[in-house]
């Protein structure tokens, strides 16, 4: 018998915008992404030029949950994860280079990103276009383990995983499924 836990994210697929601050998009935050900024010398580094929530150029955050949900309790340290699925529903955004250097993390582990065989599903999706894609996280870099992952679950902050995602698209749906056998 298998137990699985999920959380989810979810926000507009058109949020609001600001120029010079975050822009909450119902369980996302939105920021200006300073790293891809900094390291163009065309582009000016002063973030209160940039406009936040247009999908381009951006660092959205969120924490997924699983303490709400009911089967938390049943859920084991000790066990290991057979499944961590992520689906993710996207708007790539940025005209010229459309997505192909975004990626996503969980805090703490590295970056999902680049090229083959790291590069995720998103980086081939057509601008403009809203899709939804699913991410097995154990099958990607080797600290997406199972290990790595429940440490995080259970860590001090208990039962929650805070996600990013850099940096030319609109995250409007995230969800994250954990499965263990029991």
């Amino acid at each position: 018998m298998s137990i699985t836990i999920a959380a989810t994210a979810s926000g507009n697929s058109i949020p609001q915008t600001a120029v010079g601050e975050s822009v909450i998009n119902g369980d996302f935050t939105i920021n200006y992404n300073r790293y891809k900024d900094l390291s163009d010398p065309t582009n000016p580094t002063d973030r209160y030029s940039f406009t936040t929530g247009d999908g381009v150029d951006e660092e959205t955050n969120w924490t997924f949950y699983f303490n709400e949900d009911p089967n938390f309790s049943l859920f084991s340290s000790s066990q290991p994860l057979t499944s961590a699925l992520l689906m993710l529903t996207l708007t790539p955004k940025d005209p010229t280079d459309g997505i192909t250097t975004d990626a996503l993390w969980i805090e703490t582990l590295e970056i999902i990103g680049g090229a083959a065989p790291n590069a995720p599903e998103f980086q081939s999706l057509p601008g403009g276009v809203t899709a939804t894609i699913q991410i097995e996280l154990l099958d990607r870099l080797p600290s997406y383990s199972s290990a790595n992952i429940l440490a995080i679950l259970f860590s001090s902050v208990g039962g929650r995983i805070s996600m990013r995602y850099q940096d030319d698209a609109i995250i409007s749906s995230a969800t994250l499924e954990l499965t263990q056998n029991s």
